[in-house]
């Protein structure tokens, strides 16, 4: 039954990721596809190419809070932790009281020591 409900999810996911791949063929400066996209690949652990989107998102839209910090996790997860630090540090920039982005800062900084 698990296989199942994972064999589903990823079949979604790879719809989503086709649906996403149209929309940026139509209009590739489309932030929030580009930052859909990053998330679906997150989802499905492919982080190199999750990384790809939303360095495009913040390229495109800078000030976008959720794709720095999305990028910071991504960065993490490939083990690139002090480039993930700077990610976290400008979404809190942005947006001091970002939770998740603080407890990040906070877990890089313990794991440091």
């Amino acid at each position: 039954m698990q296989h199942r409900i994972l064999l589903s999810k990823n079949k979604e996911h790879q719809k989503a990721l086709e649906q996403y791949n149209k929309a940026l063929k139509i209009n590739p400066k489309l932030a929030e596809a580009w930052n859909n996209k990053g998330t679906t690949l997150q989802k499905l652990g492919k982080y190199k190419e999750a990384l790809k989107c939303y360095e495009k998102v913040t390229q495109l839209d800078p000030e976008d809070i959720e794709a720095w910090y999305k990028r910071g996790q991504t960065l993490e997860k490939l083990g690139r932790r002090e480039e993930a630090g700077e990610s976290y540090k400008r979404a809190l920039e942005a947006k001091p009281d970002h939770e998740e982005a603080k407890k990040a800062m906070k877990r890089l900084e313990t794991d440091k020591k």
